[in-house]
């Protein structure tokens, strides 16, 4: 199972606001919360902590301080914390589909595959247009293999959230995978811009403008890249090969040195073929 792939967007994105439960008005435990979601934001993870463990112990039926609490050990790689945290808050509020997709992505960091799936389709069934939950289907559909399933859901969840930019760059990995270049720059550049920012949809194109041999434009984002301070080895790497594609040896080999320096080894191949 693939971990650490920047790519396939399959993780547990930071869910902003912890929702009070179902009954319109807000109660006292929901007021709690917020009080500690500012300590959170503040990065205050302490406070944070001992809000979240007052705050349970004041109101154990309190199904959102658990699955707050369960993110807060997941980001803290505690997965089996996390597991009992959100197994609780499934306990008491079996309904909440976004319990159990967090719970499965918990799951899928312990490489428990089986209770991954399971929770992920539990979300699914108990919300069917969850987008996230949706696209780390077709995520998990990428990892496997099984580009065809991938494509269409991941399509399916733009035809639903058409302003999803996590769903227009997992399908353009499906079609980079597929050979289908043209396509996947379609959904890159619809991201980028919207956003000119997104790292990983720069990073991607890397790949496009290369195989397009279009070494003005591979410039251009290697260079946003470095600018941006994100995936640096790769953006020097690339941007030296724009540079000796551009005839300008010097500064290519200046940029694979780069970054070997940022332990990008593919450059070294390149350094050692074509500079002094």
């Amino acid at each position: 199972m693939m971990k650490q792939n920047r790519y396939c967007l399959l993780g547990l994105w930071a869910w902003a606001g912890i929702t009070a439960q179902a009954g319109g008005a807000q109660t006292a435990p929901d007021q709690w919360m917020q009080t500690i979601e500012a300590a959170y934001q503040q990065k205050d993870i302490e406070q944070t902590r001992q809000g979240l463990d007052s705050l349970l112990a004041r109101h154990p039926e309190y199904a959102p301080a658990y699955a707050r609490r369960g993110l807060l050990h997941y980001e803290f790689a505690q997965y089996a914390e996390a597991l009992q945290d959100y197994g609780q808050a499934i306990a008491l509020q079996p309904d909440a589909a976004s319990y159990f997709y967090q719970r499965a992505i918990v799951h899928y960091q312990l490489n428990q595959t089986q209770d991954f799936e399971k929770d992920l389709m539990q979300a699914l069934a108990l919300e069917p247009s969850y987008a996230v939950a949706q696209t780390a289907l077709g995520a998990w559909q990428y990892e496997q293999k099984q580009y065809r399933k991938a494509l269409q859901t991941q399509t399916q969840v733009i035809a639903q959230h058409p302003d999803f930019l996590i769903a227009y760059h997992n399908r353009a990995l499906v079609h980079w995978a597929l050979r289908k270049p043209e396509q996947a720059l379609s959904d890159l550049n619809f991201i980028l811009a919207r956003d000119t920012a997104q790292a990983d949809a720069l990073s991607l194109r890397l790949l496009v403008w290369e195989a397009r041999k279009d070494y003005s434009a591979l410039w251009q984002d290697a260079q946003q890249l470095i600018v941006l301070k994100v995936h640096q080895g790769e953006a020097y790497f690339y941007r030296g090969l724009a540079h000796w594609h551009l005839q300008k040896e010097s500064e290519a080999c200046q940029d694979w040195q780069q970054a070997l320096a940022l332990g990008y080894g593919e450059a070294e191949n390149w350094r050692r073929q074509y500079c002094p």
